[in-house]
């Protein structure tokens, strides 16, 4: 779920620091893995040049909506408004692609303005730009290169997408000014044969408090993933590794100051299968030893790793179930989690012309919060995570515009314990909208191609 609402793909742009003690001379000292990281981007992005003969498409997304929420500031520790508050919201995207025999490239901008009936300090308006190419180097190899930036507050309200929401974090915390979120994307993929495919994923996301005064921490995190799938009849092999490099930049914070979580490495090796059961059904289990290092003090813990998903897939409709035990980074709170997650997500028409759909999301995590066991990855209770989405959206067959009635609810519950203590949250939205689909150019006169 996009912070901001614009509706725009959530990947990828860096952002720096002030420099100075917290600033960027100590991301960039924190090794030659992030210097590792840069090169790569740098060599990826001087690969991707436009060609002469290419298609350009115009598009222009607005939309207005009201709706109530019970949290209007997004804020923590159990501050939730006694009765609902309404509050109205306009937006609008515009995005230019490019797309050419064997590269295309999309930008976008979208802003928002959020206007509450009673809370005036939790106003808002929001911004979010978005790049994103992709190039085939060979009939194998494909290259994907993004960046997306946002600046938004926790006040925000965003649109309910429950096929895209993480239901491992919660977009809510005690800053009431304006935060910058960014994040910047690598992605190969070579593929030799039509039974063999490998992947490459590199990011690199930042999060900083626009205000000096907030309470957040500057957070940079650094992940990269590697995978392998080889396919045997009904059976498909994969084997996956994966690191993210968690910095914290400082800057005050909600937790009590613990110097050994400046700078936290957690890396995951998952071997995984995955069977067709039927045309409709498909089963996939992975699993395999997780571990947790600390530069600053030395200290390596191992612990299990684990994920099983069902899915069922018809051809209108899906149904999926995520059953999970893995390493999560939430940059609200500033650290690195282990989380036992269970998720349940659902997308149907409900008739033959499917212009009436609905979706919907229901989460549950419980966080541990990582231990400092020098041996095995033993974790103390952090919070419990419980989130609820819906969304009935109706499309008309000859306009271009989407009307919706969307629900959210995300409930935190935290823990304290021995020199930590997480906070509570509330926050429910509901959500009537209105938008629209335009298009220029490429068959498009205005009325974007359904």
């Amino acid at each position: 779920m996009s912070p901001t609402g614009v509706p725009v793909s959530p990947i990828m742009l860096s952002g720096s620091g002030r420099p100075g003690r917290n600033g960027p001379s100590r991301a960039l000292a924190a090794g030659p893995f992030h210097t590792a990281c840069a090169l790569a981007m740098v060599i990826s992005i001087q690969a991707v040049w436009p060609e002469r003969a290419a298609a350009v498409v115009l598009a222009v997304q607005p939309q207005v909506a009201i709706g109530a929420t019970n949290n209007p500031r997004g804020a923590l520790g159990n501050q939730s408004a006694p009765a609902y508050e309404f509050f109205g919201r306009g937006a609008i995207a515009a995005g230019l692609t490019w797309t050419g025999a064997q590269t295309s490239h999309q930008l976008q901008y979208g802003i928002h303005v959020v206007r509450y009936a009673e809370t005036e300090e939790a106003n808002n308006v929001g911004h979010t730009a978005l790049w994103a190419s992709t190039l085939t180097l060979s009939p194998r190899t494909d290259l994907g290169l993004g960046a997306h930036a946002s600046l938004f507050s926790f006040s925000a309200i965003s649109n309910v997408n429950p096929a895209g929401m993480d239901a491992n974090s919660t977009p809510l915390g005690a800053s009431r000014g304006p935060i910058l979120n960014g994040t910047a994307t690598q992605m190969l993929t070579y593929q030799p044969t039509a039974l063999a495919r490998y992947h490459q994923t590199l990011s690199v996301g930042y999060l900083r408090p626009w205000d000096e005064a907030s309470q957040l921490h500057r957070m940079l995190r650094t992940t990269l993933t590697l995978l392998g799938e080889w396919t045997r009849g009904l059976n498909t092999y994969s084997l996956a590794a994966s690191a993210i490099d968690l910095v914290d930049l400082g800057g005050p914070t909600l937790l009590p100051s613990d110097p050994r979580r400046n700078r936290l490495l957690t890396m995951q090796l998952l071997g995984g299968w995955r069977r067709e059961l039927s045309i409709t059904s498909t089963i996939e289990l992975r699993a395999g030893p997780v571990a947790a290092y600390g530069p600053d003090t030395g200290s390596l813990a191992v612990g299990p790793g684990a994920e099983a998903t069902f899915s069922y897939r018809r051809l209108l409709w899906y149904a999926t179930l995520t059953v999970a035990q893995r390493p999560t980074v939430n940059l609200y709170l500033g650290e690195t989690l282990i989380s036992d997650s269970a998720t349940l997500r659902l997308d149907l028409p409900l008739n033959a012309w499917e212009t009436l759909r609905i979706s919907g999301l229901a989460g549950y995590t419980y966080a541990q919060r990582i231990g400092d066991d020098r041996f095995f990855l033993v974790g103390t209770r952090a919070y419990q995570l419980i989130m609820l989405g819906a969304s009935l959206s109706y499309v008309p067959e000859r306009w271009p515009i989407t009307a919706a009635l969307e629900y959210s609810s995300i409930s935190q519950y935290g823990f304290q314990g021995a020199g930590f203590s997480y906070p509570s949250t509330e926050r429910t939205i509901v959500i009537l909208s209105l938008s629209g689909h335009l298009a220029w150019g490429e068959g498009n006169s205005g009325f974007a191609r359904r």
